[in-house]
């Protein structure tokens, strides 16, 4: 009985820098209450328009679309945030003035 050597890997397109960075933009968007939401979003939706166009490999189309939905989740929680920060900030002053 001989070891068999390892098989080589398949070669194949990889998915670009700029899918995978979105990717992970997305993932630290929602970790950090949108700080990287926007970049996320504006990668996505670019690398998306790549992959269309033929410009950038089909294969890192699920990351960028990931990132591109998560920018956009990150972006819409960042909103109600500062909309619950100044609603707050609002109450407080209010309540300041007439109590």
């Amino acid at each position: 009985m001989s070891i068999q050597p390892p098989k080589p890997m398949r070669t194949g397109e990889y998915p670009s820098s700029r899918a995978i960075l979105a990717l992970i933009f997305g993932i630290l968007g929602l970790m950090s209450m949108g700080l990287f939401a926007i970049p996320a979003w504006i990668l996505g939706k670019a690398e998306r328009q790549a992959i269309e166009s033929g410009a950038s490999p089909d294969s890192g189309r699920g990351m960028a679309e990931a990132g591109y939905i998560l920018g956009i989740i990150g972006v819409v929680l960042l909103s109600i945030a500062i909309l619950f920060v100044l609603g707050w900030v609002a109450f407080i002053v209010y309540m300041v003035s007439h109590g």
